[in-house]
């Protein structure tokens, strides 16, 4: 739930939730032109100005989410009463930043802050409107403008305005809208329900009534299949729900102290304190209004059936019209009148079971009054049971109280007395010593029995009214039962009267329309007989015309049919010349064509082949080179290595004149030479082939131990993670743990267990408590900045100690604080 910082000058809210909702209604049902409209917000506000949260008058256009359901509840009650959706022109998710200074943006800017965030177009409560987590996440995911955002950053989103919208209404987890998964949103338009509103069980009808057919072959009725109860007209009127819906109210019940001053008035304005008129008409969550609206929905479908009656009807078939005087034209007739007289008698029933519904309807809320007033009449006898338990526990325990506090006494005064005697011989300042002694145990004893009896006088209370209460709703619950049992035999006793009824009205209109179907059929006959002797007679004559006529007829027809034929084969001859000299033209004109795409594609094909020779020539003469130029590198650092020995053996040849030993030296040159240049290419090849597989090595192994470094780092993050979530879950139990026994420490009056957890947020006060120390009290509450004290003991014994060192306005802001 969102702060609010009061703007003195202007009389209004401003808010800052993280996101806020900004609406502007459509001028049909701006506050200003819609009187309804405006009462429900006047409502709304002063409901939450009761409850200490922000007016929603003061705050609009703006409105948490909590202030906005309010509205919308209301909203919806409107839309099913008028059968009318409530609509907005302006309806958008603003987004407000805390730490930034505070300046409200512009509609469709994101420019400012709060500025716009999320807009949901079209939106419009009706009826069946369920709350702002299902409308905000269906444009979320359905919106177009959204394709971009994926599916992670989306669910982002509705978790953050999940929590936000938590924070603000208190809700739980079932009554947020549902998320989609990935493949939900992959199928389409996404849809979402709300779990606490899908457990509720829809409950229908199972039976249906059987309306009676009339066959008129047999003259009786027969049963026709069960009607569906969606084809029933539904109509629910506005005054009916009115009478059959029920307001629930919360009846808090609060743990309160008996004080010697008055307790009676506190106890029972505790237990009988009333919610106010307006809280007594709206309910305390939109499911049990949801709950409301199905129960008084199914008690119009129950009236509506039971009072239901079907209308019999003659069976009819599926006819072509029929000429007078031609056969099945009577049959045709009479199945068109049988249709209408159907009409005649749906239209009866429908009119008798509206009649129905409204007198059955009628008859349950006036049995629904009687019913109330008889709770009334139970309530208003057991109204003031309360007060009559608190005073049976007052007094018992007054007498109590009254009686050991006068043993106290007797027994403090007794030892007193002995002591005084004692002390006759003594000083004069021992004696009023001991009388000033005596006058602090009294307060003391006092004070202890004080607190003891009002912890049993709280607990008999409570014990006596819960056992009362429960035998008081037991009563109630089985006179209700009882009630309901006697007012709905009578109900179904109605129904069977009116049924009887309407059945007999409909046995009546049935006769009548039966004489009248009848009559239709002997004049209908009359009408086909005369129409057939007609036309016999002009069957008759016309046959007798043709037979004088049909000679010079035949003839003129025979000529012309031949000039009709003469005339088309000379339009065929003229068409299809035309359409030969079209067809040689265009034969010439694709031949032409033809050829030329022919020498295209030839041209394009040595075009191709060229440019390819080229390319495969200039990569060959490229790869030579480079090869050439490796081997003479080679070859050079080879020759470089042998030339002085080869040097010797080529000079020495020449000093000797024989040449056949100078042509065999030349010979071995070659073959050495060859033999190197083989030897050369293999080495250049295996050296090349052992370089890629090393930069393949390489490269491989780097890729490798770059992925188990990442998994490495992975794995050492998570563990940090989960070790710091850990410890701030050890950190959060830990502290509650200690909370939880230090307030057991306090209640138990144990200071040295109370010391056993110094890290208590309120272990100076709580001490302070133990040892009624009103100073140490009221220094530790002064440094307090919450001053809620999570503890209703705790803050009573502070309020009590404030009191006793004077502090009256500090302690009245700890009761206001704590209340």
């Amino acid at each position: 739930m969102g702060f609010f910082k009061k703007l003195k000058k202007k009389n209004q809210f401003m808010l800052d939730d993280p996101y806020t909702v900004r609406l502007e209604f459509d001028d049909e049902f701006a506050p200003e032109n819609n009187d309804e409209i405006r009462k429900i917000i006047e409502q709304v506000s002063e409901s939450e100005d009761n409850e200490n949260v922000a007016p929603l008058n003061q705050t609009l256009p703006f409105a948490t989410f909590k202030t906005a359901e309010d509205l919308f509840d209301e909203l919806r009650t409107l839309a099913a009463t008028t059968a009318k959706p409530v609509t907005f022109s302006y309806f958008a998710i603003w987004e407000f930043d805390k730490t930034q200074k505070a300046k409200i943006g512009k509609k469709g800017s994101v420019d400012g802050n709060p500025h716009e965030f999320i807009t949901l177009s079209n939106f419009s409560i009706d009826y069946d409107y369920q709350n702002l987590t299902k409308s905000i996440f269906e444009e979320i995911f359905n919106d177009p403008s959204n394709s971009d955002v994926d599916y992670d950053e989306k669910i982002n989103y509705c978790e953050e305005l999940k929590i936000a919208y938590q924070d603000s209404t208190g809700t739980t987890d079932d009554n947020i809208a549902s998320l989609p998964t990935e493949e939900d949103t992959q199928k389409g338009r996404v849809t979402l329900s709300i779990p606490a509103l899908d457990s509720i069980e829809e409950k229908e009808n199972s039976s249906a009534n059987k309306a009676p057919v009339y066959d008129p072959v047999s003259g009786k009725f027969s049963e026709a299949a069960p009607m569906n109860n969606n084809q029933k007209v539904s109509q629910t009127t506005n005054s009916n729900q009115g009478d059959l819906s029920n307001s629930y109210s919360e009846n808090t019940s609060q743990t309160v102290m008996i004080k010697k001053s008055n307790p009676k008035e506190q106890v029972i304005q505790n237990h009988n304190d009333k919610p106010s008129a307006k809280k007594m008409d709206t309910y305390n969550s939109r499911k049990e209004k949801h709950s409301v609206e199905e129960k008084v929905t199914k008690t119009i479908e129950d009236v509506r059936n039971k009072g239901y009656v079907e209308a019999p009807k003659f069976a009819v078939e599926v006819l072509d019209p029929v000429e007078p005087g031609h056969k099945g034209y009577v049959e045709y007739q009479v199945n068109q009148k049988k249709k209408t007289l159907n009409k005649v008698l749906e239209q009866a029933a429908n009119k008798l079971n509206s009649s129905n519904e409204k007198y059955l309807l009628g008859r349950r809320n006036t049995y629904a009054q009687k019913i109330q007033e008889k709770l009334a009449e139970y309530n208003k006898l057991h109204a003031n049971d309360a007060a009559t338990i608190h005073d049976e526990v007052e007094k018992s325990i007054q007498n109590d109280y009254s009686q050991a506090l006068t043993k106290k006494n007797e027994e403090i005064d007794n030892q007193a007395n002995a002591d005084k005697a004692e002390a006759k011989r003594s000083y004069e300042k021992t004696l009023e010593q001991i009388d000033e002694s005596a006058r602090t145990q009294k307060k003391m004893a006092q004070q202890a029995l004080d607190k003891e009896y009002n912890g049993k006088a709280l607990e008999s209370y409570d014990r006596a009214w819960k056992d009362h209460e429960k035998q008081v709703n037991e009563n109630e619950k089985k006179l209700e039962a009882e009630l309901n049992r006697h007012y709905e035999i009578q109900a179904q006793e109605d129904a069977s009267q009116v049924r009887a009824h309407a059945t007999e009205v409909l046995q009546e209109l049935l006769k009548k329309c039966s004489k009248e179907l009848e009559s239709t059929r002997t004049n209908v006959t009359n009408e086909d007989m005369n129409a057939r002797q007609t036309i016999i007679a002009h069957n008759r004559s016309q046959a007798e015309l043709d037979r004088v006529e049909y000679p010079h007829e035949k003839l003129e027809q025979k000529d012309k049919t031949i000039s009709d034929l003469n005339a088309r084969l000379s339009t065929s001859e003229a068409a299809r010349n035309a359409n030969n000299k079209d067809v040689i033209s265009l034969k010439h004109e694709v031949q032409s064509r033809d050829n030329k795409i022919e020498s295209l594609r030839k041209e394009i094909e040595l075009l191709k082949q060229e440019n390819t020779n080229k390319r495969i020539e200039q990569s060959n003469k490229e790869n030579s080179k480079n090869v050439n130029d490796i081997m003479q590198l080679v070859l050079a650092q080879s020759l470089q290595k042998m030339n002085q020995p080869q040097s010797v053996t080529i000079q020495t040849p020449q000093t000797n004149p024989s040449a056949p030993k100078s042509s065999e030296a030349e010979e071995k040159t070659d073959n050495q030479v060859a033999s190197m240049v083989k030897g050369v290419k293999r080495m250049v090849i295996g050296f090349i082939v052992t370089l890629l597989l090393i930069v393949v090595g390489i490269a491989g192994y780097t890729a490798y131990q770059k992925h188990q470094h990442q998994q490495e780092v992975a794995q050492l993050q998570q563990q940090m993670h989960d070790r710091v979530e850990a410890a701030k879950k050890l950190s959060t139990v830990s502290q509650d743990q200690i909370n939880s026994k230090a307030v057991a420490a306090l209640h138990s009056n144990n200071a040295n267990e109370l010391d056993k957890y110094k890290t208590e947020t309120y272990y100076n006060l709580d001490k302070a408590i133990i040892a009624n120390d009103p100073k140490q009290a009221n220094d530790a509450i002064q440094k307090m900045n919450n001053l809620d004290m999570n503890d209703r003991y705790r803050a009573s014994q502070a309020q009590s100690l404030l009191t006793k060192a004077n502090n009256n306005q500090l302690a009245d802001k700890v009761a206001q604080a704590n209340k």
